[in-house]
């Protein structure tokens, strides 16, 4: 998987908890909220949108089965 770097990530990493987390956050809506956080800062059909959602889904972290979590 090709990286975005180091300073994209930063920012999506600041963003996300910043604007769309709770401290009751798990780690499905830790991916949503960063690919919220990616899809304001670059675009959902920009490269880093699309790094996030594969670097998720290489942990094993994938949509959950709702509203929210569909992309």
């Amino acid at each position: 998987m090709k990286g975005i770097g180091r300073t994209k990530p930063t920012a999506i990493f600041y963003r996300a908890p910043t604007r769309y987390m709770v401290s009751t956050t798990d780690f499905h809506g830790a991916r949503v909220a960063t690919l919220k956080a990616d899809k304001d800062l670059y675009g959902a059909s920009s490269t880093e949108y699309r790094t996030v959602d594969r670097a998720w889904a290489a942990v094993n972290v994938t949509a959950a089965n709702t509203p929210e979590g569909r992309h």
